[in-house]
């Protein structure tokens, strides 16, 4: 009983936490990792994938 009663109030406080929106700075935060992930293909990098650096040949 005891367990069905805190998942019910845990799903209700879930969803009222989520609908709130993020402060300012934290979206603004938000927004720029996801930009970051994004290549220029437009594409969603993956987590695993590593980072391409442009390495400079040596003449």
């Amino acid at each position: 009983m005891y367990m069905l009663v805190a998942n019910i109030f845990q799903t209700f406080q879930t969803y009222i936490v989520s609908r709130e929106p993020l402060p300012e700075n934290l979206q603004k935060i938000v927004e720029a990792t996801e930009a970051k992930e994004t290549d220029n293909k437009g594409r969603e990098a993956l987590p695993f994938e590593p980072v391409r650096s442009k390495k400079k040949a040596s003449s």
